[in-house]
């Protein structure tokens, strides 16, 4: 209900779109234009500047531009209908170069009052409308719908691992090969932990070992580390802990079956980009290893903004809520927070969710019906006792 599954396919001549209404199925076809792939590299240069004193003008007409033209290609015909249908979600299928593009911050306008800006007020983002989600095949995405639920020993487990001692990065990302310190992750991860009442490995006890030891019995895997991506082979993509790394080989020889994996680093949802198949990510790979869900980036991400948005998110999750929506209601909660500055889309849209979107399975507890069921046959007893009393 109010969700829709919308799916792109690109040929040689036209854009077709595909759309899954509650009660509707639509199709609708564009000229392909090779202006699309020009317009989204933008997008993502723009993204990966924040603008300065000197280029901040140029640099948000040019993201008006862009993402309103991204918005008319892809989603104008869409758009009535899951506003007719009062659509609250949006799961979506990429091909080609789409794969690059994060849909919250296409602008429905393609103008706005007002001095120059980045601020959530002006801006009329498609994250103010719906939140969305990501599949790389409605195949995956049924079957990951369908999965079983398994029993978890721990309910969160968090890595934030050190590195060099003598810098701090305030990137997620590697800094020309080399890995440094970050300030806001092992806060971030000791957070959540207390949030989410499970366990955390951080500095020097943050190494692949405890990885592997532990990842497979916990229903949500938070990493807030570094990460690299290889584009000519998907299989070297790497995440890293304390001592060594963990490739995306290696993914793909594991039995994690985690309802969620959050890769709070640089980059996780970019990669190779395979015709057919997408991108091949190192969020794929913890697709492929069994979980349910991830929450990946699409570019070098700001360390302490990134935790502030993923505090958020699990609050929202803690609360119940779906987690597409949950990471729809972290952004917009950041952005009504956040300075001018920092309401810049680089901040704050990298991440994306993949898989299910169901809220977080949660443990049954059994404490209350203990305490039920213990009243009621203290009460039984009783009865029986008084009734036995009164016949003698």
């Amino acid at each position: 209900n109010n969700t829709a599954l919308i799916e792109y396919f690109v040929g040689a001549k036209s854009i077709y779109t595909f759309l899954i209404l509650p009660h509707d199925i639509k199709v609708y076809a564009s000229q392909y234009d090779k202006r699309i792939n020009k317009e989204i590299d933008r997008v993502r240069r723009l993204l990966q500047e924040v603008p300065d004193g000197t280029n901040s003008l140029d640099a948000y007409h040019q993201f008006i531009q862009s993402t309103s033209y991204l918005f008319q290609l892809l989603l104008k015909d869409c758009f009535k209908s899951l506003q007719s249908e009062k659509i609250s979600a949006i799961r979506i299928i990429p091909d080609g170069a789409i794969n690059y593009l994060p849909f919250d911050l296409l602008s429905v306008t393609d103008t706005i009052s007002g001095p120059p800006s980045y601020s959530v007020t002006q801006m009329d983002y498609l994250l103010k409308h719906f939140s969305m989600s990501y599949s790389y095949s409605a195949g995956l995405l049924l079957k990951t719908a369908k999965k079983q639920k398994t029993v978890f020993e721990n309910d969160f487990t968090g890595y934030a691992p050190s590195f060099k001692d003598y810098a701090v990065s305030d990137k997620r990302s590697c800094e020309m090969g080399e890995l440094y310190n970050l300030k806001c992750s092992e806060d971030e991860v000791q957070t959540l932990k207390e949030m989410m009442q499970g366990s955390s490995w951080v500095s020097d006890e943050a190494h692949k070992d405890n990885f592997v030891k532990h990842a497979a019995s916990s229903r949500i895997i938070h990493l807030a580390t570094h990460a690299c991506i290889d584009k000519t082979n998907s299989m070297n993509n790497r995440i890293f802990f304390t001592d060594d790394y963990l490739s995306s080989m290696d993914l793909y020889n594991m039995n994690l079956n985690s309802e969620l994996v959050v890769l709070s680093a640089c980059n996780t949802g970019s990669g190779q980009l395979v015709k057919g198949e997408g991108l091949m990510s190192l969020a794929r790979g913890f697709l492929n290893a069994g979980c349910s869900s991830t929450v990946m980036s699409l570019w070098s991400v700001d360390d302490c903004a990134t935790s502030d948005v993923m505090k958020q998110y699990y609050q929202n999750l803690k609360d119940g809520e779906s987690k597409d929506r949950a990471l729809q209601t972290a952004k917009l909660n950041y952005l009504q927070n956040a300075s001018k500055a920092k309401s810049h889309p680089y901040y704050w849209a990298a991440f994306v969710s993949f898989g299910d979107m169901s809220p977080l399975h949660k443990k049954q507890n059994f404490k209350p019906l203990l305490l039920l069921g213990l009243s009621i046959l203290f009460g039984f007893l009783i009865f029986i006792k008084r009734h036995s009393y009164i016949q003698n």
